[in-house]
């Protein structure tokens, strides 16, 4: 496919620089063959320390380009008025190079020859078939994968229906199986399958079959696991009838975790000294949807300094500061996310909405005086 593209856009004038990264850990790739002008892959794909990677330029091309970086041994000669630069591929590498990360890329490579490509590849097929038998079982998966197995990738990407990504990813990673949730790099992709991200497990040669087990016992648990996703949680993050937008707002103030992508816009109006409503738009994992709008149910109709006390205790009580029961009856429902606080990485999308609307009542006392 990849030599097609390559072969059309040259008809157009076109220059084609081809990302191996993903690919060329798992498979042989011939550049004279692609006919690809430039190639580009990085090392940590193929088992290589960090910040090494690699750029192959046809070399009429690279001739023609000047350096975008200058330093000792990318010159050949210095005058007054003009420069020449040395001969490919010292004009491109200025200045000290990596060379711890260039001798284990070297390392790298000549492991994977060891290996082989063949036997890489054959790893792979086996245990994709074995993990494409064992999550097909799994009905309440949506599994995203192109129905012709010789030509899948050596990864599957998957969400469990009804649950975040990154909840899952944090679920799964409690359990010690590692995958990444996102959108991969793949917005547009994700926009035509009508999703925001998904969950993604990725196999390689030093996988087992026993690490797929795993996997299906983790997302087991994960779909099971009624201390965080309970009957509760679920029904607000996914039907909240506090997402709308209010008349007559107050104030209004925006929240957002880059660490999961969360953002909201809390809307507030006040009768008096009173929360008379609260609303709330934006995105984000199930947990910080839940929480908003049960934050929105507790707080209605409490005054400012009532508010401002059941916020500092949700905050305490995610971050394990008080075990006061009865304290914590104040939260009513909001005590559903007492069990979000043994999952870290859910922490910051449990007090989200919190702290925005904290970080609001601040601001609107401060502009008060």
């Amino acid at each position: 496919m990849i030599k097609k593209i390559v072969k059309y856009a040259h008809k157009k004038g076109a220059i084609v620089l081809v990302d191996a990264s993903q690919s060329i850990p798992h498979m042989k790739i011939d550049v004279q063959e692609l006919d690809a002008d430039f190639l580009v892959f990085s090392g940590h794909k193929m088992l290589a320390p960090l910040g090494i990677g690699v750029l192959y330029g046809k070399r009429n091309l690279l001739n023609k380009m000047t350096p975008f970086l200058m330093g000792g041994d990318m010159i050949e000669y210095v005058y007054e008025q003009d420069t020449t630069f040395a001969p490919l591929p010292n004009k491109f590498e200025a200045g000290t190079q990596n060379i711890e990360g260039v001798v284990g890329f070297g390392a790298a490579i000549d492991y994977i020859e060891k290996i082989g490509y063949d036997e890489i590849q054959k790893i792979e097929n086996e245990l994709l078939t074995y993990a494409r038998q064992k999550l097909s079982k799994l009905d309440y998966l949506d599994l995203y994968l192109t129905p012709n197995e010789e030509n899948h990738s050596a990864v599957i990407s998957f969400n469990i229906k009804g649950v975040h990504p990154h909840d899952v990813a944090s679920i799964l990673d409690s359990e010690g199986v590692c995958v990444r949730s996102g959108n991969h790099c793949t917005q547009p992709l994700m926009r035509f399958l009508g999703i925001d991200s998904t969950c993604r497990a990725s196999f390689y040669f030093y996988n087992t079959k026993e690490d797929v087990d795993r996997l299906v016992t983790a997302l087991n648990k994960a779909y099971n696991l009624t201390e965080v996703y309970n009957e509760l949680i679920m029904e607000h993050s996914m039907n909240s009838y506090n997402k709308k937008k209010l008349q007559d707002v107050t104030c209004s103030e925006m929240g957002h975790n880059p660490n999961c992508g969360d953002e909201i816009t809390l809307e507030l109006k006040l009768n008096g000294d009173t929360i008379e409503d609260m609303a709330f738009s934006g995105h984000g994992c199930a947990i910080s949807q839940a929480s908003t709008s049960i934050m929105i149910d507790t707080l209605k109709g409490k005054t400012v300094n009532e508010a401002k006390e059941i916020i500092k205790t949700f905050i305490e009580m995610i971050k394990r500061e008080t075990k006061n029961e009865e304290e914590l009856e104040k939260l009513e429902d909001a005590i559903a996310f007492r069990n979000v606080s043994n999952m870290p990485s859910r922490v910051k999308c449990a007090l989200l909405a919190w702290h925005t609307l904290e970080d609001m009542l601040m601001k609107g006392l401060n502009n008060e005086k």
